[in-house]
């Protein structure tokens, strides 16, 4: 009988050792899982840091994309300067040329009116003050005897 006593009492610590055991299970199972949790949110903080990263490139990107539009419409406005100034320039030569013009049609004009009045006789003060630079000019075309 009290080998059955000792035999039930080593029964209950074993009974209570493997109770301590479950339990020693039950908190290393609840550890795995706080573990586990843990783990799931890093990963997502992981995603959403990846996703950020993601929207930063894009918007880099659409930065990028929209300096090259800028770049390209400011290209367009220097060439549209230059193609006017390029207009602005043949227009002064237009310009020039036709200031050339009319001054030897001048000069032609000139020289028919000193023709004209070379053949007259000289007489009044206007014909007196222009008259040696002129002949002067008509001698060295040879147009005045």
């Amino acid at each position: 009988m009290l080998t059955d006593v000792f035999l039930a009492i080593k029964l209950i610590f074993l009974a209570i050792k493997i109770v301590f055991l479950v339990m020693k299970l039950i908190f290393l199972a609840i550890k795995l899982i706080f573990l586990a949790i843990k783990i799931v949110f890093l990963v997502m903080k992981l995603i959403f840091l990846a996703i950020k990263i993601v929207f930063l490139v894009m918007k880099l990107i659409f930065l990028v994309i929209k300096l090259v539009f800028l770049a390209i419409k400011i290209i367009f406005l220097v060439m549209k300067i230059v193609f006017l100034a390029i207009k602005l320039i043949f227009l002064a030569i237009k310009i020039v040329f036709l200031v050339m013009k009319i001054i030897f049609l001048a000069r032609k004009i000139a020289c028919i009116v000193l023709l004209v009045a070379s053949n007259t006789p000289k007489t009044g003060i206007v014909w007196r003050q222009h008259v040696f630079s002129d002949r002067f000019f008509l001698r060295s075309q040879n147009k005045l005897k």
